[in-house]
């Protein structure tokens, strides 16, 4: 035991293999004990049991496996619950509660369409983007091209905004705001945003860059040019 809590001390993925009942699960309750005991938070220590029944009823593993790819190989695409239902050949109210089985796992985190309006939201039901939580293990399990710079890059600015704690939606009207991953700034990307002021009225605006650094006017409201790195190294929209 001492050995196991010298190892998982440290920030690796610790994983006890041997035969069925052999102990492992004892040992890693005793684990799970002596961290409670050292006062450690019991938010830390999660104990999850595949085989237990009231998983099995709700948990189709094949068709979750089926769901989580979808994010990591369209990363910001809009699905809807219907979509994707469609898609995999299921209910939505299946897709629903598998859902709620990936974001809670951090797999996987997803993004409102933006409204002052409840009944907007609630009525129309607009679909959401999806985004994996975690670039390197979607880099792992799809096969990349040379078009995954701009999409990394913007699930990189949504992982970044919701580490601060903001709350995230996206937009889209006759024009869409999108993420700018390239030096030439194109007029569609100011015109998105300049739509969003006309309809938000918002006081300001951002556009990740991948190199341009500026700020100006534009429009009647003030438009923050940002390079993705020094976005990430603490830039804030909202400070």
């Amino acid at each position: 035991m001492r050995r196991i809590l010298e190892v998982a001390s440290g920030r690796e993925v610790v994983a006890i293999v041997g035969v069925r009942r052999c102990g492992k699960t004892t040992i890693l309750r005793q684990l799970m004990r002596e961290l409670a005991g050292r006062g450690g938070p019991c938010r830390d220590a999660l104990y999850v049991d595949l085989e237990d029944h009231r998983l099995a009823m709700d948990l189709d593993v094949g068709l979750l496996d089926r769901l989580v790819l979808v994010p990591m190989r369209s990363i910001g695409s809009l699905v809807s619950l219907g979509k994707l239902a469609r898609a995999l050949g299921t209910s939505p109210s299946q897709v629903a509660s598998l859902m709620e089985h990936v974001e809670g796992s951090q797999l996987v985190s997803t993004v409102m369409f933006f409204s002052r309006s409840v009944r907007e939201l609630v009525s129309a039901q607009k679909p959401r983007k999806v985004y994996p939580v975690d670039t390197g293990m979607r880099n792992a399990v799809v096969i990349r091209s040379p078009t995954d710079a701009g999409w990394l890059a913007e699930s990189l600015v949504h992982a970044h905004l919701d580490a601060l704690g903001h709350r995230l939606s996206h937009w889209k009207a006759d024009r869409k705001v999108d993420l700018c991953a390239g030096d030439e700034i194109r007029e569609r990307e100011i015109a998105s945003l300049s739509a969003f002021h006309e309809v938000h009225g918002n006081d300001s605006a951002w556009l990740v860059t991948r190199g341009t650094f500026e700020e100006r006017r534009e429009r009647g409201f003030r438009l923050v040019l940002c390079p993705l790195w020094a976005f990430l190294l603490g830039s804030d929209p909202a400070a």
